[in-house]
C-alpha cells in the first residue's frame, strides 16, 4: 500500500514540476516485451514498453512535439521506476524477493530490433544511449529497462516466479514474455497485463493447470466453436446421439491439432485465414441443414448420422485450435505432450460445460414452445451470423497472394505428411462408423428414434 502511495506522490511531483508535460489518454492496447533469465545468483529482466503508455510523463518537449533523449534521461529513469520496475515483482517459492535494481534505462527508436534475443536486449539497454540531439516523438518511441532481482543465498534453489503487473499501461495490455532457461533454451508465452505468478522453469503441475485452463477458455470464449456445437445438437437432444457426435468432433479436432503442433500444417500465413473461413463455412452448412430440415418437416431421426460432418468439420476446427495453441506451446519446454493432452482435455471440458447448460435449456424451450418454429428461428439466426463471418474471413483470405509452390523436397515432404494424415483420418472415420452403429443400436446409425 505504501509503495503505491509513494508512486502517486512522485507522479504528482512530476506533474507540478517544471518542464513540458506529455499527457495522453490511456492507450487501447499496450504491447510489452519482457525477457527474463536466471543468471549470476539472481533474475535479470529486460523490459520494453511503449513510451506513449506511460501516463502524464514530464518530458522536455520541442515545439514540434519531439523530445531530446539526452535532456530527458532523468525523466525517463523516474518514469521507469514509477510505471515499470515497481510492477515487476518476483518470488522464490513463496517468498517475495528484494526490489529490482535498475541497471539501465533508455529510449529507443520504433525500428529497433534488439529485443529479438535476451543478449541483444541486455547489450542494447546497458550499452551506449542514442546520440545526443536525437529527437523522438514520445508516442512512437520505446522505453527500455534492464534490471536485476537478487535472490538471497538462503532462497536459492527454490522455484523462481515473475509476477508482471502491467495492466495499468493500457485498456488492454499484452505481454510477450520470453524466458531463457539455464540450458539456453527460449520459452515464450503471450499473457495479459497481470497474469499472476509465472514460473521461470515451469513444472508438470503448472503446465497441466495452465494448458487445461487455456483449453476451457478457448472453447467457451470462441463463439464460432460454440455455434457449431449448437448446430450439431439442435435436432438431437437424446443422450446417445449426443455422445456419438461429441466423440466424433473430439476425435476429428484432436487429429489435426496434434498434426499441426508437430508441424504437419502448411506454414504460409494464408493457411490460418483459410481454416478460419472453413470454420465459418462449417457453421453455415449445419445451420442451413437444420433450417431445411425444419422447413421440409423432417422428424430429426435422419440427423443421427451427423457424427459424420461432426468428425469431418472437427478436422477443420482442430487447425483453428492449433493456431491459438501455437502462441503458448513454446513455453511447455520438455512437456510438449502433456501440454497438448491437457489443452485438449480443457477443450473437451469446455464442450461438456456448454452442452450441460444448453441442452437442458433447449429441452425446456422445445417442450413449452412450438418445437419447429424455435428450431427454425435458432437455425436462421445462426445461419445469418455465420454467413457474415464466412464472407468477412473469406475477404481476409483472398487478400493473401497465392502462387503455385515450387516442386522440391519441401513440397514432397508436405504431400507425404498430408497423405499420412488423410490415411489416419480415414481409418478413424471407419472405426467411428462401426462404433456409432453399435452404440446407437442401428445398422448404420440412421434408425434410432429421438423422442
Amino acid at each position: 500500500m505504501l509503495g503505491r502511495v509513494s508512486r502517486l506522490v512522485a507522479a504528482a511531483a512530476l506533474l507540478l514540476g517544471p518542464g513540458g508535460l506529455f499527457a495522453h489518454e490511456i492507450p487501447g492496447r499496450a504491447d510489452v516485451e519482457l525477457w527474463a533469465a536466471e543468471e549470476g545468483g539472481g533474475i535479470q529482466v529486460a523490459a520494453r514498453v511503449p513510451l506513449g503508455a506511460l501516463q502524464d510523463l514530464e518530458l522536455p518537449l520541442a515545439a514540434d512535439g519531439t523530445f531530446d533523449v539526452a535532456e530527458a534521461d532523468a525523466a525517463l529513469r523516474d518514469a521507469a521506476t514509477l510505471w515499470v520496475t515497481d510492477f515487476l515483482p518476483a518470488r522464490a517459492g513463496g517468498e517475495r524477493l528484494p526490489e529490482p535494481l535498475v541497471i539501465g534505462v533508455r529510449a529507443s527508436l520504433p525500428s529497433d530490433r534488439s529485443f529479438a534475443s535476451f543478449d541483444g536486449a541486455r547489450r542494447h539497454v546497458t550499452g551506449p544511449a542514442l546520440p545526443a540531439g536525437t529527437r523522438l516523438r514520445a508516442e512512437q518511441a520505446h522505453l527500455d529497462v534492464f534490471l536485476e532481482i537478487p535472490v538471497p543465498r538462503e532462497l536459492r534453489g527454490r522455484a523462481l516466479y515473475l509476477e508482471p503487473d502491467l495492466a495499468h499501461l493500457g485498456v488492454r495490455t499484452v505481454v510477450d514474455l520470453r524466458i531463457r532457461t539455464r540450458e539456453g533454451d527460449v520459452r515464450g508465452l503471450v499473457l495479459d497485463g497481470s497474469p499472476g505468478a509465472v514460473p521461470l522453469d515451469p513444472g508438470v503441475l503448472w503446465i497441466s493447470g495452465t494448458f487445461l485452463a487455456a483449453g476451457v477458455e478457448h472453447i467457451l470464449g470462441g463463439p464460432d466453436h460454440l455455434l457449431f456445437l449448437l448446430c450439431l445438437v439442435l435436432p438431437l437432444l437424446a443422450l446417445r446421439p449426443l455422445v456419438v457426435m461429441v466423440t466424433a468432433f473430439t476425435v476429428g479436432h484432436s487429429v489435426t491439432l496434434i498434426a499441426a503442433t508437430l508441424g504437419w500444417a502448411p506454414r504460409g500465413e494464408w493457411f490460418p485465414a483459410l481454416m478460419e473461413t472453413f470454420i465459418a463455412a462449417s457453421i453455415v452448412w449445419l445451420a442451413a441443414e437444420n433450417l431445411l430440415r425444419v422447413l421440409a418437416g423432417g422428424t430429426g431421426a435422419e440427423a443421427l448420422s451427423r457424427w459424420r460432418p461432426a468428425f469431418l468439420f472437427g478436422l477443420v476446427h482442430g487447425f483453428g485450435f492449433a493456431f491459438m495453441l501455437a502462441a503458448r506451446l513454446q513455453y511447455s519446454g520438455d512437456h510438449l505432450l502433456l501440454a497438448l493432452a491437457t489443452f485438449n482435455l480443457g477443450v473437451e471440458a469446455g464442450q461438456v460445460l456448454f452442452l450441460l447448460l444448453v441442452v437442458p435449456l433447449l429441452r425446456i424451450c422445445l417442450e413449452r414452445l412450438p418445437a419447429r418454429p424455435v428450431q427454425g428461428l435458432v437455425a436462421a439466426l445462426v445461419l445469418h451470423t455465420a454467413w457474415h463471418w464466412m464472407l468477412e474471413r473469406g475477404e481476409v483470405f483472398a487478400a493473401y497472394p497465392l502462387a503455385l509452390p515450387a516442386v522440391d523436397l519441401v513440397l514432397l515432404r508436405g504431400a507425404l505428411q498430408f497423405a499420412l494424415l488423410a490415411v489416419v483420418a480415414f481409418a478413424l472415420y471407419r472405426l467411428l462408423g462401426v462404433a456409432a452403429a453399435r452404440f446407437l443400436g442401428a445398422g448404420d446409425g440412421e434408425g434410432a428414434t429421438l423422442r
